[in-house]
């Protein structure tokens, strides 16, 4: 893979046969339940495949537990995935003492991660915020001026947005790491197998910057190829990263839901 004159990758090689309407999903694997992006997309005409780039190991969960045991102290709680989500249960249960997390309003980005933290009982807002950004305009207009610190469990891979702003508002918090995110090592072998079977996808959507890093070795070894391919990008931070490689952009779905992809991928239709 080369950069040209204007700074875009070209792997360019033997092309292989587009298959119009074909969509790789880059993202986080779904452990049990349906993917609503793969249903929504796949009853709308669309043939998807989701590639689990990545992969997490959960960090840190007694001292977890231990924050969750005096959640008294805390005047919010911020969870930016499913994945934190995760870890806050998996805490939970490993708890000395029973824990009343009703109490407390948990900050949450996007409806997927509103709908698991809701099952754990908390009480969510911002899930129609879709970014880290939106999501903060709220808990500063909510919690500027309180003096209980917020508890943010977060990944060891993660942008400094919610801390940076948090500080520039006087908004106390206390972050601890709980899941590690790595890269899943099938991911070459999963995109080969998948582009045997189905062909070359007209759109290559990527859900995370992580995502973006983690594929460089697909495109290194001509598994897919850049300019065969439209590329789309889940939120501003992912597009971002997909700018920083190279990549030209296709589209950009502000939220991390299959309807505002669905509303990009329809835009080529008509």
């Amino acid at each position: 893979m080369s950069m040209d004159s204007g700074g875009k990758f070209e792997n360019t090689g033997s092309v292989r046969d587009v298959n119009k309407k074909l969509v790789f999903l880059f993202k986080a694997p779904k452990d049990e339940g349906e993917d609503k992006f793969v249903k929504i997309l796949s009853d709308a005409g669309f043939i998807v495949v989701s590639l689990p780039v990545l992969s997490f190991n959960f960090i840190n969960t007694d001292l977890l537990s231990q924050y969750l045991e005096n959640l008294q102290k805390y005047s919010a709680l911020i969870l930016t995935s499913t994945r934190g989500v995760e870890a806050v249960s998996f805490a939970l249960n490993n708890c000395s003492k029973l824990c009343d997390i009703s109490h407390i309003s948990c900050y949450v980005v996007g409806k997927t991660t509103g709908e698991a933290a809701s099952k754990l009982g908390l009480k969510c807002k911002g899930e129609d915020s879709g970014n880290a950004e939106e999501l903060l305009k709220i808990i500063v207009a909510d919690l500027k001026g309180t003096s209980q610190p917020v508890l943010y469990p977060c990944a060891n891979i993660r942008r400094d947005t919610i801390s940076t702003t948090l500080q520039q508002h006087g908004i106390q918090y206390e972050e601890i790491i709980v899941y590690e995110t790595v890269k899943n090592q099938n991911i070459d072998q999963l995109v080969e197998e998948a582009v045997q079977k189905q062909g070359c996808p007209e759109y290559i959507v990527y859900f995370s910057p992580s995502g973006v890093k983690y594929t460089q070795s697909v495109f290194q070894n001509k598994l897919l190829y850049t300019h065969q391919s439209k590329f789309i990008a889940i939120g501003p931070t992912t597009e971002k990263e997909l700018k920083s490689q190279g990549f030209t952009i296709f589209g950009v779905a502000e939220k991390p839901e299959p309807e505002a992809l669905l509303e990009i991928l329809h835009e080529t239709l008509f």
